[in-house]
């Protein structure tokens, strides 16, 4: 639930800024980012590269929520922006290894017609890559992905990225 909460207050401020930046014409986005900034702090912190989430007093075992992709999708997706405004770089770099474990993750099958297919988990209620199929879930964090598509300079990763 506090999870949920982080997102829902990472949503508010995005919001907020936008709101704010359009009525305050001579401002930039990264003028906002310091508002954020705790904020993205934590998610480094917190180790959403890794897609369970983990830290101080953080146990990842007590949290069913730790590898869900669609929160960590949206830590990594306001990494991400605020990378491409400010130019941070350990934002990108953190944004960007979240969409590697992300894309790693993938479970490869066999559709009905003999087609290669692929999905995600959405990470609960078991860890890791493995849990239930929800496709609002897995829209969030292939929209993530999208934007890893977008802003890797890195040849190979964006073959992986394109691939999924």
């Amino acid at each position: 639930m506090v999870l949920f909460r982080v997102c829902v207050a990472v949503a508010a401020i995005v919001v907020s800024a936008k709101v704010a930046a359009g009525h305050r014409a001579t401002q930039q986005p990264a003028d906002h980012l310091g508002q954020l900034q705790p904020l993205l702090d934590w998610f480094i912190q917190m180790n959403v590269g890794s897609n369970t989430l983990s830290g101080p007093s953080f146990d990842p075992t007590k949290n069913p929520l730790s590898s869900s992709i669609f929160i960590n999708g949206n830590m990594a997706r306001a990494l991400l922006a605020s990378a491409r405004i400010s130019g941070n770089a350990t934002q990108l770099r953190e944004g960007l290894r979240w969409c590697d474990t992300f894309a790693s993750q993938q479970q490869h099958i066999t559709t009905a017609s003999g087609l290669e297919a692929g999905y995600w988990g959405v990470g609960y209620p078991v860890l890791g890559p493995a849990g239930n199929i929800y496709l609002g879930d897995t829209g969030t964090a292939v929209t993530t992905l999208s934007l890893c598509l977008r802003v890797s300079s890195n040849a190979t990763q964006r073959v992986q990225y394109n691939v999924c």
